[in-house]
């Protein structure tokens, strides 16, 4: 098989860039304005912390999203030994094609994801610990967001599908 590169979306993240942008400064402007003007919140050290949690939480993610942006990585690779998913904003998530079971869609509310269904999950809870989560929600602690990808979510499936089949003929044959 060769290898497949599926690149950000770049304008994508731009957007969510900005939106994290905004939140921070959201997070300034509610640290402030109960020092000029009237509050927000009923007391002025709820309005702080909220801001202050506002700066943390979506400057994080926004740094992050930079460094995806500046970033050589793509955000998928798909090769003969497995999948490379650099999607999410933890570290690259490699998964064996000996340990994926199955391939699913998921959507929930405007993200769309595919789940990568594996026959070992708490070997992948002791390396990334975010799959708890994730495992919980669908069943795998492996998601690839596609949202993010250059390549349409039913093409990225289908794609995947189709080479996790050829490898269970060719492990029968």
């Amino acid at each position: 098989m060769e290898t497949k590169e599926i690149n950000f979306k770049n304008w994508y993240l731009i957007l969510l860039s900005l939106g994290g942008i905004l939140f921070v400064i959201a997070g300034i402007f509610l640290i402030f304005i109960p020092f000029f003007s009237d509050r927000l919140f009923p007391y002025p050290i709820v309005q702080i912390i909220v801001g202050i949690i506002s700066i943390l939480f979506f400057g994080f993610a926004t740094i992050i999203i930079f460094r995806k942006i500046l970033g050589k990585k793509p955000g998928l690779i798909i090769n003969s030994t497995g999948i490379i998913d650099n999607s999410t904003g933890f570290s690259a998530k490699y998964i064996k094609w000996e340990n994926i079971i199955g391939i699913k869609s998921f959507n929930m509310v405007v993200v769309k994801f595919i789940v990568v269904i594996i026959n070992n999950p708490e070997e992948y809870f002791k390396r990334y610990k975010t799959g708890r989560l994730d495992y919980k929600m669908t069943g795998s602690p492996i998601n690839i967001y596609t949202s993010v990808l250059k390549c349409k979510h039913k093409v990225l499936v289908d794609i995947l599908q189709n080479e996790l089949e050829s490898r269970k003929k060719i492990e029968i044959n």
